[in-house]
């Protein structure tokens, strides 16, 4: 593992046996992450992320301007879809035991 700080963007490499170098921008945080070959040269990947900066600034700005879903309390009332339904939660505290259902 190798870890760039370009253009103010940390990026970790990777070295495996491939033949090409991949540049890939992780969701829903932006990370970078550049997979190359084990003949590669650290300065040659560093060179290959300085050339795709403009990319990597574009797709985590596109992260950035998705709307998120509000965390979850759990909380009676909340909503939680389940194989494409809509349900309802309704929070039943009990010292018996823990249970899930569906109604």
């Amino acid at each position: 593992m190798i870890n760039l700080n370009v253009g103010g963007i940390d990026i970790c490499a990777e070295k495996k046996r491939i033949k090409n170098m991949y540049i890939r921008v992780i969701p829903p945080d932006g990370n970078v992450r550049i997979t190359a070959p084990m003949a590669a040269a650290d300065d040659t990947i560093r060179m290959f992320a300085v050339s795709r900066i403009a990319w990597i600034k574009k797709q985590r700005q596109k992260f950035l301007d998705q709307p998120r879903q509000a965390e979850r309390r759990y909380a009676t009332g909340e909503s939680y879809y389940l194989w494409g339904k809509r349900y309802r939660l309704d929070v039943v505290y009990s010292n018996i035991r823990n249970d899930v259902s569906i109604s």
